[in-house]
């Protein structure tokens, strides 16, 4: 093992675990380098020594045996499954990467996804019409180009798809990871676009949808910041 995977090893231990270990040692080694150069005052205080020593020794023995046993496999699991987790997160940054491209494309406003905000995601809304078609087709023959809505729709069926397959690998997922898909699987954007279903709109426009797909696109940064700090975002 290498010395940065050595680190990374022990930055990925249980931190109470880790916490008992240290106190455990402390204690044993005040024990056994100062306190035994002192005669007990009593035969119960030499017999209650014993037994907190015996049990400090039990702990970082139980330690070292979670070190070698449990983390180990973990740890070598999480190796082995950081190639799928990055590339599935990446993937979800790519998928709102791809919408916003044919959101721009489609209203002639320029949006990066690193800076738009959310007059700039209403002002291009504005200028797309919801029935107008896109380029993934609902059925071949004969063709039949998606909506928007049936085109929002078959993104967050793509998303929610990769959230529930990272999910199940949850013991694998940092705090920070889990909170930004859950936050992503229930956004106001998928929330809008799930109520609609096959409901008819009036609205000239998708203006009202611009908001939440711009707090969508927000989650979505925040994930790829994330990803790109932690060095998981896949090229």
């Amino acid at each position: 093992m290498k010395y940065a995977e050595f680190i990374e090893f022990f930055k990925t231990t249980s931190a109470p675990a880790n916490a008992l270990a240290s106190f455990a040692v402390i204690l044993l080694l005040i024990k056994v380098f100062l306190l035994n150069e002192y005669p007990a005052a009593t035969h119960g205080v030499y017999q209650a020594g014993l037994i907190i020593e015996a049990i400090m020794a039990s702990v970082v023995a139980s330690y070292i045996f979670y070190l070698i046993v449990v983390h180990a496999k973990e740890y070598a699991d999480k190796v082995v499954l950081k190639p799928f987790i990055s590339g599935r997160l990446t993937g979800i940054v790519r998928v709102c990467e791809e919408q916003l491209g044919l959101v721009a494309k489609q209203s002639g406003v320029d949006l990066d996804f690193s800076e738009v905000t959310e007059s700039q995601m209403v002002s291009a809304f504005e200028k797309i019409e919801p029935y107008s078609t896109t380029p993934i087709a609902m059925s071949v023959n004969p063709t039949v180009l998606a909506n928007w809505f049936q085109y929002f729709g078959h993104h967050e069926v793509r998303t929610k798809a990769s959230i529930k397959q990272l999910l199940g690998q949850i013991i694998y997922l940092d705090a920070r990871a889990v909170s930004a898909l859950v936050l992503i699987e229930n956004c106001s954007h998928f929330q809008c676009i799930k109520l609609l279903g096959n409901k008819p709109v009036s609205n000239e426009n998708l203006a009202p949808w611009g908001a939440p797909f711009y707090k969508y696109v927000e989650m979505c940064r925040n994930l790829q910041s994330y990803l790109k700090a932690n060095g998981m975002y896949a090229k």
